[in-house]
């Protein structure tokens, strides 16, 4: 099952969408690999076409620096 891109996420103004910035992973939008954006959702499929979103990044860096911001959110609250 391949999921397409219908380009229907650039015009759907029901959720959030940015284009790749950083720290997009910590404001919480999650990516779409096959329509290459960012879109802040609660579900993990993308409404456009249907593939799964990435709520985390790939890069070790990256990853860390989130865990790192998640600890630190925590221990304000």
């Amino acid at each position: 099952m391949n999921s397409r891109c219908k380009d229907q996420c650039r015009h759907i103004t029901k959720y959030p969408i940015r284009n790749g910035v950083r720290g997009s992973y910590k404001l919480g939008y999650k990516r779409c690999r096959e329509c290459e954006i960012f879109i802040m959702i609660d579900s993990i499929r993308c409404p456009c076409c249907n593939g799964i979103l990435k709520a985390r990044p790939r890069n070790n860096t990256s990853r860390r620096n989130l865990r790192e911001y998640h600890e630190k959110l925590r221990e304000i609250v």
